[in-house]
């Protein structure tokens, strides 16, 4: 999909997966939460930490006449339940409304898409039987994150583009020469590229944040920053969702990070 080649997935030795996302919305379902208390008992083994409440309330405070303040609310829906569960170590986390379920886990327990997509199962029959089968939307996403150092051992200002450079794919870079002059004032320098095909949208930002760095700039700390997401606006069968849609998904940002890096990061996260 988008003209980027498919690749054939495999398992990387290293990773740099910071957060991993999935969510899906759906027709406005009451029953999901007047039935929480079902849905709490099912994932209380892997998440019981809990936090159950209204979804959102939102008010502002305004000035009024004789210099009294008047607070207007905007949204107080007391329905709009939301139940949050979260791991023991805080590393997953669950999120149940009545037009959204979302799942979110951290690169460091991430193992795999079919662990992953396990719990999302486990959290879409919840739905199924409660009355949903169709969803409006869905999306995952993958931020992938490496922390770098860059210094010279003179003294000498260092580029903040060049660790970029080592890691991401050429066809992607512009040259540092555009922006040389400009080089020690640069925090943060992020590319944003977004492709549509039918009904589904792909976005990547990719680019450098720096953390830290000294007078001289002849010591920079970062973070590269490959950041995916891809969605598809338009309605679907819950079931399609689970047996076709979910995979394709993992495998069309498997597609579009193979895509996005250099053969030197390809080789540095197979080496042992």
């Amino acid at each position: 999909m988008f003209g980027i080649n498919n690749y054939e997935k495999c398992i990387f030795k290293h990773n740099f997966l910071r957060n991993i996302i999935f969510k899906v919305h759906y027709k406005e379902n009451i029953c999901c939460t007047s039935k929480r208390s079902d849905f709490i008992e099912t994932f209380k083994e892997d998440f019981p930490i809990v936090s159950d409440g209204i979804a959102q309330a939102i008010s502002f405070t305004l000035g009024g006449q004789n210099g009294k303040e008047q607070s207007v609310s905007v949204k107080d829906d007391s329905n709009a339940h939301q139940v949050i569960m979260r791991s023991i170590n805080a590393q997953k986390e669950l999120t149940l409304n009545n037009e959204l379920l979302q799942y979110k886990e951290t690169g460091l327990t991430y193992s795999s898409s079919n662990d992953f997509n396990s719990k999302i199962n486990q959290g879409i029959a919840f739905l199924k039987e409660n009355g949903t089968t169709e969803c409006k939307a869905f999306s995952l996403r993958k931020i992938n994150i490496v922390d770098f150092v860059s210094n010279n051992m003179e003294n000498e200002e260092v580029s903040t583009y060049d660790p970029l450079r080592e890691l991401i794919a050429p066809y992607l870079l512009c040259m540092y020469e555009d922006f040389r002059s400009s080089n020690k004032f640069i925090k943060q320098n992020i590319y944003t590229i977004q492709f549509e095909e039918n009904d589904y949208f792909l976005t990547i930002k990719y680019g450098y944040i720096i953390s830290e760095k000294n007078a001289s700039s002849s010591n920079i700390k970062g973070q590269i920053v490959i950041d995916l997401s891809l969605e598809k606006k338009s309605s679907c069968s819950i079931d399609i969702l689970l047996s076709e849609e979910l995979q394709k998904c993992h495998q069309e940002l498997y597609n579009a990070f193979r895509w996005c890096i250099s053969p030197k990061m390809f080789n540095m996260i197979n080496e042992e």
